[in-house]
């Protein structure tokens, strides 16, 4: 569960998620495109 903290935090500080009224957290857009480049290191 401490994962998942971190993880909704995470999505929060980057804008991804936004705070429900409640509480909660909710997923403010109908879709987003996510586009990275994953290296060996």
């Amino acid at each position: 569960m401490k994962a998942v903290h971190g993880d909704i935090t995470a999505l929060l500080n980057a804008g991804v998620l936004s705070r429900a009224e409640g509480g909660g957290v909710e997923f403010p857009f109908d879709a987003i495109k996510v586009e990275f480049l994953l290296q060996a290191a």
